[in-house]
């Protein structure tokens, strides 16, 4: 009798607990794990994960540049830097962030971080605001770079990119040129 009553009350327990928990977002897990541990730069990231996916951008930025320090060499955090940053139209600290991605040893792992994909759309993003001759200038490098991926995605986009780049009418929407990449690169590894 005893072991039934304690088992009709765990499970209660449970029951009220569950509904509580599964209210709480990911962001507001981690922002409760911070609590506990502020420093941890690990929850920062992580933090910083859940916040892109749903779309807070400065805060993800914020979450991932105190992050940032301890894992400088780490290729995830500098791609999902990058991506943040092409989201708040900031195109050259993602080349710098994509470029630290690439030094870090992104490039050997396209299938995880399709770095020919990030870069096409940040020459994109430059020819979309305007700022042609950075866009050129990113192309052409791409087109020379001598890590085979990045080469050959170069050459393969070159001339669509160029005509873009090269020849943009005043008031034209290339946004229907801009691959997206969402669904190939999950952020949250």
């Amino acid at each position: 009798m005893k072991l039934v009553l304690s088992f009709c009350v765990l499970a209660l327990l449970v029951g009220s607990v569950l509904p509580c928990t599964a209210s709480l977002s990911l962001v507001d897990h981690y922002l409760k794990a911070l609590d506990a541990d502020s420093q941890n730069p690990t929850l920062r990231y992580h933090l910083g994960v859940a916040l892109l996916d749903q779309g807070e951008n400065k805060p993800a930025l914020m979450a991932f540049k105190a992050a940032y320090p301890q894992r400088a060499d780490d290729p995830e955090i500098n791609v999902n830097l990058a991506l943040v940053s092409m989201r708040l139209n900031d195109p050259d600290s993602a080349l710098i962030y994509l470029d630290q991605a690439l030094a870090s040893g992104a490039g050997a792992e396209p299938e995880i971080y399709p770095l020919q994909n990030l870069y096409f759309n940040l020459v994109l993003s430059y020819a979309q605001s305007g700022q042609l001759e950075a866009a050129v200038a990113l192309l052409e490098r791409l087109i020379s770079s001598r890590c085979p991926r990045i080469a050959k995605f170069g050459s393969m986009h070159m001339s669509p990119c160029l005509i873009l780049a090269l020849r943009p009418t005043q008031g034209q929407d290339i946004s229907g040129a801009r691959y997206e990449f969402h669904g190939h690169y999950s952020s949250a590894r």
